[in-house]
């Protein structure tokens, strides 16, 4: 099967950002198979994605310093940020491709598309939470977080029919030095560590500033699902 750049209408949505404050969020290098046409999923798969553990880095901040000296804790916090990072990302996916008409099904790495289904799967290349004390007190890119993954959307057989990666970041957003002088700046950098503690122990909102990316990250994967399902005639696309 021949894997062609997408081109004219697909253009549209090869690169497409998300402008949050100054966070960036962006589709790139998509690729869809050409001449392939399938009927409508009777179900949209959506596969936990994969992440290496040498591609997590959890929060640099004083806090987590602080922990490393008290006892070796920097496996624990990056197990546990990939595992928030991967939860988000595939209970965002399920709602935003419902949300699209389709019905999704979450499904776990060994699954693979049966007949009659495409399959969301894709991994981690980074997860970086990055320091939330330099985001707030130094800003313009300092400390910033990451998310990157590489995506594919799959038919039976493990076919693919479009692939393309993402990158979330949280921005270059200037931070209180720049904003509101030196006396601002280190009230910032103590609330943005006090937050950090509530955030470790609080429930229900994300608990990390990756997590956020990764939500952010679903709706650009939504957004390739949306435009390769208009150019298969499975929804009506609002522009044409």
């Amino acid at each position: 099967m021949r894997i062609a750049p997408l081109t004219a209408f697909g253009t549209i949505l090869a690169v497409s950002v998300a402008m949050a404050g100054c966070a960036k969020t962006q589709a790139l290098n998509v690729l869809q198979a050409s001449h392939v046409a399938i009927a409508k999923p009777a179900h949209v798969l959506i596969q936990d994605f994969s992440a290496d553990t040498g591609t997590i880095k959890a929060s640099t901040s004083p806090l987590a310093k602080l922990e490393d000296l008290v006892g070796d804790e920097a496996a624990e916090q990056s197990r546990q940020l990939g595992q928030e990072v991967r939860e988000v990302l595939s209970a965002e996916l399920v709602e935003k491709i419902r949300a699209l008409g389709f019905t999704p099904v979450r499904v776990g790495a060994s699954q693979a598309p049966a007949a009659g289904d495409v399959m969301i799967a894709g991994r981690f290349v980074n997860i970086d939470e990055g320091n939330a004390v330099r985001r707030a007190v130094v800003g313009f890119g300092a400390g910033q977080s990451s998310v990157d993954s590489e995506v594919r959307i799959l038919a039976p057989g493990n076919r693919t029919l479009l692939s393309f990666e993402v990158h979330a970041d949280s921005g270059n957003t200037p931070g209180a030095v720049a904003t509101a002088g030196v006396g601002a700046a280190a009230e910032a950098g103590t609330a943005a560590t006090a937050a950090t503690s509530v955030a470790r122990g609080g429930a229900g909102a994300y608990r990390s500033a990756s997590a956020h990316q990764a939500a952010e990250m679903a709706d650009r994967i939504s957004e390739q699902f949306a435009g390769y399902a208009a150019r298969q005639g499975w929804v009506v696309s609002s522009g044409h």
